[in-house]
């Protein structure tokens, strides 16, 4: 209120009408647009041109870090991803070539295809890498989940690689009718995986069928003794993490027990609002003098917009007031609620001088008496509401005491069923533990024959299999999510702030694999039986972790947590440094995550 002069026993001012406005965000919706091709033989051309289209795709799909919602091949810190082994071919020579980790590459003669289908000559640059561990998988920013029959599942690797080839700067294709053999260094040993190819053009990973591990002469009897070998009730005695449905999952209980409480609060606020909402009762004038009109804008007090004909007196506590106050012309007047329902502060304001004063809105005469009558209807309203929505709060609260008996009913039944099954399968473990053992040491007898002399001092096996086409590789078992314990999950730093990922990813000791939450997942499950690592990208390619020993101190019987996330501000140069400051580095063979 600027340049305005207070005026004793002003004309009445007019209640002004109460406006509302709404906020409304624009929905974008993303689309995306992908190349079709056909081709008309199923010959060597007909598949070079497929070939070449994925070639394609891959490249573009391979977009840099920092946008998870265009990328489907993005390493998510910047500056960090598994580094390539690069070999110069003769492609009519073929070649044997070995990585770092004692992995075997055959090429044979005629491997590659130019973009027109026909057989290249000369010599071509081959890159390859692998992928071992989830520190590999989570900085190569390759998709870890494989969708069967409407159920997302989370690959646990025995081993991921890509082979790409070039002659220049173009891409190549591989040929069908020569076929490279990999033989891939291993730290995980059982017949149990299966092969996927990472298709692009679909995005998703395409069963390949097996690989074998190593070719030698024991593997025959590895294979037999493995296709024979009893499933055994869980991968170690007692722990049925990763045999037993997800029951808990599928019945919805996290989802349904926030629900019902979703709807407790909205009742409570409510409440909460009719009661903000209370009429104030109009205060008869004193007839002391000390009184005034202001101009006040309806839509930052509506409660003083209700009645017509008030005034402010100057309220007796204001000791120093002095009524030529009321000659000066002052350059603002600013109005502030001092004591809910009774009172305001005036603050008044010209040049250098300033003066506080509490009021209060008064009445007098008729003005008065048509207030106070107002003030019984709306005062019986508001009672009347309140009285409803406090009735409402009682019923929703019996409710949500009610369904959420219901769901710990239904909650230990399903447990009560895992613990029967859990029993019988454990009896039917002690059953096979004579027959299981005296197979082992014969799995163990002809893996011992296959170890390699060479490569990696922590590698096991080699699987072999041939590849049809160039891109990522994988030897995979899928998983279902660990789920023991489910938790509604905030992310926030040391200082409380709250942190946004784009990706969450888990890690489990004993267990290969990363667990990937998407962005606006809404519940985080992990088994607090286990040692696990949680972390995530924050803003300027900060890593922030979530490290075991945090989850040890997660208070039992929460449905909800706040993780207080390790924001780590150093600048991580390589993979190996990621690993070491994860603690991750000395997981091997089964024992890597």
């Amino acid at each position: 209120m600027k340049d305005r002069k207070i005026n004793i026993n002003r004309p009445v001012i007019t209640a002004g009408e109460i406006e509302s406005f709404k906020d409304f965000g624009s929905l974008v919706n993303r689309y995306e647009s992908a190349s079709r091709f056909r081709y008309y033989k199923f010959g060597v051309m007909g598949l070079a041109v497929a070939a070449v289209a994925l070639i394609v795709i891959l490249t573009v799909w391979r977009t840099p870090a920092g946008d998870p919602s265009v990328a489907f091949v993005n390493p998510p810190m910047k500056g960090i991803d598994i580094g390539y082994s690069s070999y110069k071919v003769d492609a009519a020579q073929g070649a044997e070539l070995t990585y770092k980790t004692g992995s075997k590459i055959k090429i044979p003669q005629d491997a590659f295809l130019d973009k027109n289908g026909k057989v290249v000559t000369g010599n071509v640059d081959v890159k390859y890498r692998e992928f071992h561990d989830p520190v590999d998988f989570f900085v190569s920013g390759i998709p870890m989940t494989y969708d069967s029959a409407g159920t997302t599942y989370h690959f646990e690797s025995a081993g991921m690689m890509e082979l790409t080839a070039y002659r220049g700067s173009e891409p190549l294709i591989a040929n069908p009718e020569s076929k490279i053999e990999v033989s891939m260094a291993s730290r995980q040993a059982g017949n149990e995986y299966n092969l996927y190819y990472l298709d692009t053009v679909k995005k998703l990973w395409v069963h390949k069928g097996k690989d074998k591990i190593a070719e030698c002469e024991p593997q025959q009897m590895i294979d037999s003794v493995a296709s024979n070998q009893p499933i055994p009730a869980a991968n170690e005695a007692g722990d049925t993490s990763l045999v037993y449905p997800d029951y808990l999952r599928a019945f919805g209980y996290d989802d349904k027990m926030a629900t019902i409480g979703s709807e407790l609060d909205k009742v409570k606020a409510e409440l909460k609002s009719v009661e903000d909402a209370k009429p104030f009762k109009p205060k008869k004038a004193t007839l002391n003098g000390r009184k005034f009109n202001i101009d006040v804008d309806p839509k930052e007090f509506p409660e003083l917009a209700l009645y017509k004909g008030m005034y402010f007196e100057v309220g007796e506590e204001n000791k120093n007031f002095d009524a030529k106050l009321y000659n000066v012309t002052w350059e603002d007047a600013q109005l502030t609620e001092n004591v809910k329902g009774v009172n305001y502060q005036l603050t008044l304001s010209k040049g250098k001088e300033k003066h506080d004063l509490i009021v209060y809105p008064v009445y007098e005469g008729e003005d008065y008496d048509k207030a106070l009558k107002l003030y019984g209807n709306k005062f019986s309203e508001y009672q009347s509401t309140l009285a409803e929505k406090k009735a409402e709060e009682k019923r929703k609260l019996e409710e949500y005491q009610a369904k959420v008996k219901k769901l710990e009913e239904e909650r230990q039944a399903q447990m009560k069923k895992i613990q029967e099954e859990q029993e019988a399968r454990m009896k039917a473990w002690a059953e096979q533990q004579k027959t299981w053992a005296e197979q082992q040491r014969e799995i163990d007898e002809a893996f011992a024959m296959t170890q390699i002399s060479g490569g990696a001092k922590d590698q096991g096996i080699l699987r072999v299999f041939t590849i049809s086409n160039f891109g990522f590789w994988n030897c995979d078992r899928p998983q279902i999510m660990p789920r023991e314990k489910v938790l509604a999950a905030r992310f926030a730093d040391a200082e409380g702030n709250e942190l946004k990922f784009g990706y969450v990813y888990l890690a489990e000791k004993g267990r290969n694999a990363i667990f990937t939450y998407a962005p606006n997942f809404n519940s985080l499950g992990f088994n607090p039986k286990k040692e696990n690592w949680l972390w995530g990208v924050a803003g300027g390619n900060r890593l922030a972790v979530f490290m075991p020993e945090d989850f040890r101190n997660i208070p039992a019987g929460k449905a909800s947590h706040t993780f207080v996330m390790n924001v780590v501000e150093r600048k991580f140069n390589s993979v190996e440094e990621v690993r070491e400051f994860l603690g991750l580095e000395n997981n091997k063979s089964a024992q890597v995550l």
